[in-house]
Formats: structure tokens, C-alpha cells, sequence
């Protein structure tokens, strides 16, 4: 189906007509057309709309200029093209100059597809332009109406950059009263951005727009907005740019909650990448650490091999340590939350932290007595305040006052706006102030970031550690603080209205595996898997050791005795390790599951809390902890 087009075709041989229709169809239009060779039959079809006018030069009643005369007289504006056999050229181009668009011998009809499309475009644009002068006029007449009600400021300036129009919105975004500024030079541009704003009005005078041009202007008090403005033209009668149109707008708290925005998808960007390298990571440190402590085992202290083992082992223990450090910011710790006091946690930390911070530094400590209680993981919640404060001592070189206060506070939906990570709501707010040497907007911006660290010797986890563990918890962070004016770190945690319930202990256990005893381990990592068959060996138990789906299927059809554990690792290709247990708890009926990991995923935890029932080994992990916790796990009723 082609393009329509509606044609008014004057012409006296229905023959002709044919020609023309059958070379419009060819360039892809489908014309609604009516032929007329008469003044009448014309003034007739101009009662109608049409695209474009098609006329032969001479006709027995009728010629073409007739024809655009007619056209004219009705005050349309439409395309006229002229198909003639032959015209002489005087007459052709007192025609075009009468108004005909184009001239097209009839000997030559394969330019009049190209010509119907060009006049149909140069139409088109004349029509919009006229929309637009017409609303242009139509807007200056109602300008003072719409401007007063309208939410955006309004400014008109004239050419010598004088205020001619100010509405109450620009009132309110930059402080000054209409009293103030009209007839007066515009203040709200300040000398930085003087010479772009002179471009753009230069721009604006000779006819051009411009929308959407964000900039930082002055208000009254001299503090500095960030606005999006759009500058149009505005004409006198004359159709002469003789004023320029500023619609404003002031974006600066969308501009805030955009760089918020964007830091929080840094983050989590961040912590994805840490996440993994620490998965990978804790699998070798499995395979160091576990092949340390088995050396360790066999070896007498006084062995000359003894001492290089144990600084072995205690550099992986450190590694192990900053691999967690890199899970709590990435948020992929196992997170095993209890009802918690923040207060009481502070109070038994107090010797420490004060042994922490040096005899220059004055602790003081402010806790609400009525603080309500959170819910959190102990450790990673004495991790918090362990960094915080290290953090704030470490900025008080030449000492200082260090401030921890803790007190509930309400989030209303306006704070929650200012901070993605903010939910409205009642909190328990713990904040640790120093006196020290403060910090710029940049450091700021980055101070959260893993590796990030403005100290010598410093690893860059601290903050990016209270970050991510905040932030499991359900809570979020900020820092106010300006060079040479100290810090103030806020942790905000949601209350809870649940009462800490003690779990009983599970009392003394055998920390031996027994012969009678099978153990099915599915690890994809050969010497991961390698290191946990040798530990479990050497206890004496029976092991079948897999690496992957297919591999444990066999084994299980194979064997003919009952399973008592399968140790899986959560992530691995094909089959993860919880739908490996699933798919063989048919099969072995009263198998206990046991899962390790370097870091958890969405397998077995629901946003970072393991489910209910779910037992797990976290990587790396020394052979005694392994076999105490399978026999933990296969001790439980």
C-alpha cells in the first residue's frame, strides 16, 4: 500500500491524467485524486483539501495560470506543479515567478515523483512554521496570565539585558521581589557563567532556542542553585526578536539525589567485583590455610619447619580476615541476625576502644537510656563501632575528642528522599565524632569505596566494611564532616519491637568422625576437594568425593550403604549445590546436608540471612572446624 496523497489535477485529457497517476503510483503514493479543466469545476474542488496541485499550461477553457490564480485567491497554501507538452520559456518562468513550484514536460515524468515529494516537505514546513508563529503570538498575548500560575520561573530580558517580565515562581527560586529586579540588569547570573549566558542570549536573538540548559546560578543570598533552563525567542509585530524567554527551573535537590543515586550503583557495582575475587579467593585460602594446619599437625614445635609453617599460617589467617572484610562490603556474608542493644554492645567494648584510641584521645560517650533495640549480627555490629572509632582516632593524630552517641530518631519521608538507602521510620541512630582533621567534598564522595584510603598504611576496608555491613542490616550511613573541622559518622539501624531470645547451648559433642560413618563431598575445585577428603580420611570416616552433578549420581547409584552427610559447595556450574541436595534427598532417605561456600548467593539465604534449617561451612575453614562442624550437624537431632 502506498503513501496517500489527495490531488487536484487540472487537466482536459483523461489520458494524460492516466500517465500521471500510473508515475505516482510507481513512486510509491496512492492518490485520491479529482481532474477539473474548468475555473468553476476548480473554484469547486478548492472547497476540499489537498496535498498538492497537479495543472496542465493550456487547456481549451483552462490554463495553469488561471488555475494559480484561483489557488491563490482562496488563500491556500499549496504546492502547484505545471505538466505540459511544451511551453516556451518566457511563459515558464512568468509562471514560477507567478508562484507555480516546479515545471515538468511531459516528456520528462520521471522527475515528477522526486518533485512531488520535495514540494510535499517544503509544504510541510511552512505549515509548522506558521503553527509555531501562531503559537508564538498567541503566548505573548497570554504571557502575563500563564506566567503568574505557572510552578517554573518566568523571565523575560530585552535586549539590553534588562528584566521585563519576573513571575512568582522565580520569586521563590531566587529571593528577589519583582520590585526589585524589574527594569534592572539580570543578577541571577554570576561572573562564571556571565560569558555562557551571553552566548546563549546572542543565540537567543537571532532566532534560536534552546531547552534544557543546566547551569549554576545566584540566588539573592548569594548561595548557588543548580538550575535547567530553557530560552526561547520572543517577537514584537514586526515578527523582530526583540526579547528573550528564560523558563527556570531548580533542579538542585534532583541533582543531589542523582549523585546519590549514582554513588549507591557505584557501590553495588563495587561490591559485586569484591564479592567474587573473594569467592575465588577463599577457595585458595581453603587449600593454603587447610594444607597449613596438616603440616602444623605433624610437626614438633621445636622443628626448624615448625616456625616457617606457622608464619604460613598466620599471613593466610590475615588474608582469610581481609577476604571477609571484602564479603561484609560486598554483602555476601552469611548474616545470622539476633535482637540486639546497641548500648550494652558499646558499654562492654569500652575498655577495648579506649586501650584502641591512646591516652591523647578523650572518649566521651552519650547513650540514650531509653534506646530501643535492633536487629543485627553481634559481631559484624561490634565490627561497626571497632572501625568507626579506629577510623576517628586515626584522623586525631595530635588527639582530640572522640564522640560516641547513640539516640532514636524518627526518618521522615523527606530525609528518606535525600539518601536511597533511607526508609521512613523509627531508628536507632549511632554516631562517632572526632575533632580531627576533617575531610573535602572529594575524599567524601570516595571515603566508602574498598581499597580507598588516605592513609599510609592503611588497607582502604575500614568504612567500606561499616558500609556493607549497615547496609545488610538493613540500615544506611552518612558522614558530614570539612577540613580541619573533624567528622561525624551516622549509622542509622531500623528499631525493632522483638525481644532477644537466648538460645540454648548444645552441650558438649564428640569432635571425632567414626568408621561406620559416610560422608558424600560434591566440590567443584580439585584441590578444595582433594584437602576435604584427606581431613575426613584421616578421621576415620567413609568418603565418596564428586565434582559436579553427574559424578555424585553415579557414586549414589553405586552405593549400596546409607549416607549420612552430603558436604556440597553452594556454587558450581550445572547443578548448584542446593539442587544437587534436593535432587538426591529421594534417594537418601535421613541424609543430613551440609553446605560450604566463599560466599553466599541467593541459594540458600534470603537477602543475605540463611534460611531456616540450612547449615554452612563459610571458606576458608581450618580442618578441626570442619570435622567439629560435621559432627555438629550430625550430632543435631
Amino acid at each position: 500500500m502506498g503513501k496517500p496523497i489527495r490531488l487536484l489535477i487540472v487537466e482536459d485529457d483523461e489520458d494524460d491524467v492516466e500517465l500521471l497517476l500510473r508515475e505516482i503510483r510507481r513512486g510509491g503514493f496512492e492518490p485520491e485524486f479529482l481532474r477539473v479543466d474548468t475555473p468553476q469545476g476548480m473554484r469547486d474542488a478548492l472547497l476540499r483539501e489537498w496535498d498538492l496541485v497537479i495543472s496542465d499550461f493550456s487547456m481549451p477553457q483552462f490554463s495553469a495560470p488561471a488555475a494559480l490564480k484561483l489557488l491563490r485567491d482562496s488563500g491556500q497554501d499549496l504546492p502547484f506543479i505545471i505538466v505540459s507538452g511544451s511551453i516556451g520559456e518566457d511563459h515558464a518562468v512568468a509562471t514560477l515567478k507567478s508562484g507555480a513550484a516546479d515545471f515538468i514536460t511531459k516528456g520528462m515524468l520521471g522527475r515528477l515523483v522526486g518533485a512531488l515529494e520535495r514540494e510535499l516537505r517544503e509544504a510541510e514546513s511552512r505549515r509548522a512554521r506558521r503553527r509555531a508563529e501562531s503559537l508564538l503570538k498567541e503566548s505573548n498575548a497570554r504571557l502575563r496570565t500563564v506566567v503568574a500560575a505557572s510552578p517554573l520561573g518566568k523571565v523575560v530580558l530585552d535586549r539590553a539585558g534588562l528584566v521585563r517580565l519576573w513571575n512568582p515562581a522565580a520569586e521563590r527560586i531566587f529571593g528577589w521581589s519583582e520590585a526589585e529586579v524589574l527594569g534592572q540588569p539580570v543578577r541571577f547570573v554570576g561572573p562564571d557563567t556571565a560569558p555562557e549566558f551571553t552566548l546563549l542570549a546572542e543565540g537567543v536573538y537571532a532566532g534560536k532556542s534552546f531547552t534544557a540548559i543546566e547551569a549554576r546560578w545566584l540566588t539573592k543570598s548569594g548561595a548557588p542553585i543548580q538550575v535547567s533552563s530553557s530560552l526561547a525567542p520572543l517577537r514584537n509585530d514586526a515578527g523582530e526578536v526583540d526579547s528573550l524567554l528564560a523558563v527556570i527551573e531548580d533542579i538542585t535537590e534532583r541533582k543531589n539525589l542523582e549523585r546519590q543515586l549514582f554513588q549507591a550503583q557505584k557501590m553495588d557495582a563495587i561490591g559485586k567485583l569484591a564479592g567474587g575475587v573473594a569467592h575465588d579467593f577463599n577457595n585458595l585460602l581453603t587449600v593454603i590455610n587447610g594444607r597449613c594446619h596438616r603440616i602444623l599437625a605433624k610437626l614438633q614445635p621445636e622443628d626448624p619447619l615448625w616456625r616457617e609453617a606457622d608464619i604460613i599460617n598466620q599471613t593466610g589467617e590475615r588474608a582469610a580476615k581481609l577476604v571477609r572484610q571484602l564479603l561484609a562490603f560486598s554483602r555476601k556474608q552469611i548474616f545470622q541476625p539476633q535482637i540486639l542493644e546497641l548500648n550494652v554492645t558499646i558499654s562492654e567494648m569500652g575498655k577495648m576502644l579506649k586501650s584502641l584510641i591512646g591516652e591523647g584521645v578523650e572518649l566521651v560517650t552519650l547513650l540514650d537510656p531509653d534506646l530501643k533495640r535492633i536487629k543485627s549480627s553481634a559481631a559484624q555490629l561490634e565490627q561497626i563501632i571497632l572501625n568507626l572509632v579506629v577510623n576517628a582516632s586515626e584522623a586525631m593524630p595530635h588527639g582530640g575528642r572522640l564522640t560516641i552517641q547513640t539516640a532514636n530518631v524518627r526518618i521522615g519521608d523527606e530525609a528518606a528522599r535525600s539518601n536511597p538507602d533511607a526508609v521512613p521510620g523509627i531508628h536507632v541512630a549511632l554516631t562517632v565524632s572526632d575533632t580531627g582533621l576533617g575531610m573535602d567534598a572529594a575524599t567524601q564522595a570516595r571515603i566508602f569505596e574498598p581499597f580507598y584510603t588516605t592513609k599510609a598504611q592503611g588497607s582502604g576496608l575500614g568504612l567500606a566494611t561499616v558500609y556493607g555491613i549497615t547496609k545488610h542490616s538493613g540500615g544506611f550511613i552518612s558522614v558530614s564532616s570539612e577540613l580541619g573541622r573533624g567528622a561525624s559518622f551516622r549509622v542509622c539501624f531500623p528499631a525493632s519491637d522483638e525481644v532477644s531470645v537466648v538460645q540454648p547451648g548444645s552441650g558438649p559433642h564428640r569432635c571425632l568422625l567414626g568408621a561406620n560413618e559416610t560422608i558424600l563431598v560434591v566440590e567443584d575445585e580439585d584441590d578444595v576437594r582433594s584437602l576435604v577428603v584427606q581431613v575426613l580420611e584421616s578421621q576415620g570416616c567413609q568418603v565418596m568425593a564428586a565434582r559436579n552433578w553427574v559424578e555424585t549420581f553415579g557414586l549414589v547409584k553405586k552405593h549400596t550403604g546409607r549416607i549420612n552427610l552430603l558436604l556440597t559447595d553452594v556454587v558450581m556450574p550445572q547443578m548448584s549445590g542446593r539442587e544437587i541436595a534436593a535432587s538426591l534427598a529421594p534417594l537418601c532417605p535421613g541424609m543430613k546436608v551440609l553446605y560450604m561456600s566463599g560466599y553466599t548467593d541467593s541459594a540458600i539465604v534470603q537477602h543475605g540471612v540463611l534460611e531456616p534449617g540450612i547449615k554452612f561451612l563459610q571458606k576458608p575453614f581450618s580442618p578441626d572446624t570442619l570435622v567439629r562442624t560435621i559432627r555438629e550437624v550430625l550430632d543435631e537431632g
